[in-house]
């Protein structure tokens, strides 16, 4: 069978662990939305090289410096977000008898990965249970649990810093081409010439690109804050919210993430509580209060 390089849609349907676990985020099929992740922030970068003209005077190599450690960071924190495996150190373990029995009391039962700690979640896209899961984000086409949640949250806040940095850049160059020649005699000696319409076109197009981007950064960012604050994760606040009366009245529907998890096939093995274990969230689509 021909595995698939990319995916429009993620394969949301019920299998077996012999026929697909997702590893990390760079496991195929790669999501469509992770390769424009890339895309959008090679072309802000682009961008941002091409209007600036590679102007050395002081001031600008000082921009250049931070604009490109902090180029550094965003790319360092997505390639260890993707990269990590967060699956339950528990996973499949059971099934090839590694676990304990004695030890089976205290931990939740999938039918797919085993037994599993009991924060564990089973992703349908990944195929396989994550340690203190929070969500499965398209944008890195990987779990986020316990392994990588700080290094995602840490990629949102230097993202919500980049945005920021990019509307400086805007207002500023904006700003400079209006009351001085500096930037039409940089173009003129890097490009031979300068064009008016050219030099708007592509500061208005980073702008627009670059708070498309912020928009969707700065709810996450805000997003997982607010958990943080309330020590809950991403699945635990949907659970609650799918069980809100006042959600239920006015429909709220989320907006940044696609949430897929399994029917939850996890059980506690002593089958004392089996709530929010049981619930089943099959797409979940931004959330927004």
């Amino acid at each position: 069978m021909n595995k698939r390089i990319f995916a429009f849609r993620d394969d949301t349907k019920s299998k077996e662990a012999e026929e697909f676990v997702r590893t990390n985020g760079f496991t195929l099929p790669l999501q469509i939305f992770q390769l424009m992740s890339f895309f959008i922030f090679i072309i802000i970068v682009a961008l941002i090289i091409i209007i600036s003209a590679f102007n050395t005077d002081t001031i600008f190599l000082l921009f250049y410096i931070f604009f490109g450690v902090l180029i550094i960071i965003i790319i360092a924190l997505s390639y260890t977000v993707t990269t990590i495996n967060p699956v339950d150190p528990l996973s499949f373990k059971y099934i090839h008898n590694k676990v304990n029995e004695e030890d089976l009391k205290d931990l939740c039962e999938c039918d797919i990965c085993g037994f599993v700690e009991p924060q564990s979640k089973h992703c349908k896209v990944c195929n396989k249970c994550v340690s203190v899961f929070d969500h499965h984000c398209m944008w890195v086409n990987n779990c986020i649990g316990k392994k990588n949640y700080k290094y995602f949250v840490g990629l949102l806040t230097v993202l919500t810093i980049f945005n920021c940095f990019v509307f400086l850049f805007c207002i500023i160059f904006f700003v400079i081409s209006l009351k001085h020649d500096l930037i039409k005699e940089r173009w003129k000696h890097f490009y031979g010439g300068y064009d008016d319409a050219l030099f708007y076109i592509l500061l208005c197009s980073l702008f627009v690109l670059n708070g498309t981007v912020f928009v969707l950064v700065i709810q996450l960012f805000g997003l997982h804050i607010f958990l943080i604050s309330k020590k809950m994760t991403t699945y635990e606040y949907i659970v609650k919210r799918s069980h809100s009366e006042e959600e239920q009245k006015i429909g709220i529907k989320t907006f940044f993430e696609w949430l897929i998890i399994d029917k939850k096939r996890l059980k506690k093995s002593d089958s004392d509580n089996q709530d929010l274990e049981n619930q089943e969230i099959e797409r979940v689509k931004s959330i927004k209060d």
